[in-house]
């Protein structure tokens, strides 16, 4: 397995997310400009109920990936690093379909009473699909962080920019005439695939280095799924719990 200094891991972060605020600059003023001051409007009454859904879920998840395989990678019991992500993936997923599931069902009630703005209902239905998608990736990212490799989470920040400004102007032509609640469900199209490409980019590496990284495994440290899930909760609820509040 190759680690990477803290050093050097900084730089790829800094660089990567210095190209990404500059795409997010260069996307906000495109996207103003596009819908216009009600539209941008419209799509910031979404982003705080978005915000809070996505950090209550992925935040301690993230959290408690990277630091147990962090732990299992020093004590070279290489065998629990990808069981570790897959329990917290399935984990999150699940809790992401639930949370998209009660979206779906209360739609009306989230847009009519919380945001208080029907015409949020489309923006609203496109993000349900991205809740669990977003959720898988932050266990990926926990398990590239725990194990100091920083430059798939770069490159799937990167892509997400990339794929969000280009679904953007490709259907803005065919959006924005039909109206304001149709122009804010584009931008929310772009932020939806934007998520699932960041998702493919991380499980793509993810898939494509397990036969390199351990190339000789042993059932040395072997844990259940029942010690690794009691572990992630363990560490994931005070952090999520943080985030809810």
């Amino acid at each position: 397995m190759v680690k990477r200094s803290f050093v050097s891991g900084a730089l790829i972060l800094v660089v990567a997310g210095f190209f990404v605020r500059i795409l997010g600059f260069v996307y906000r003023i495109y996207l103003s400009n596009l819908i216009g001051a009600e539209g941008i409007g419209l799509f910031q009454l979404i982003s705080p109920l978005y915000s809070f859904i996505i950090l209550t879920l992925t935040s301690g998840i993230s959290i408690a990936v990277s630091r147990m395989v962090a732990e299992e990678l020093a004590k070279g019991n290489y065998i629990n690093l990808r069981r570790i992500t897959s329990c917290a993936a399935a984990m999150v997923i699940a809790a992401g379909i639930a949370v998209s599931l009660f979206i779906f069902l209360k739609i009306d009630f989230i847009t009519s009473v919380i945001l208080k703005d029907k015409r949020t209902y489309y923006s609203m239905l496109l993000l349900i699909p991205s809740i669990p998608v977003i959720a898988a990736a932050s266990a990926l990212k926990g398990y590239f962080y725990g194990i100091q490799n920083v430059t798939p989470t770069a490159l799937s920040q990167i892509a997400e920019q990339i794929v969000r400004i280009g679904i953007v102007i490709l259907l803005a032509r065919y959006s924005v005439g039909l109206g304001l609640e149709y122009a804010c469900a584009l931008a929310t199209v772009g932020m939806a695939l934007g998520e699932i490409s960041n998702l493919a980019v991380l499980f793509f590496i993810y898939k494509f280095n397990k036969g390199k990284m351990f190339k000789s495994i042993t059932k040395s440290g072997f844990m259940r799924k029942r010690l690794i899930i009691k572990n992630i909760l363990k560490i994931s609820i005070p952090v999520s719990s943080n985030r809810f509040i």
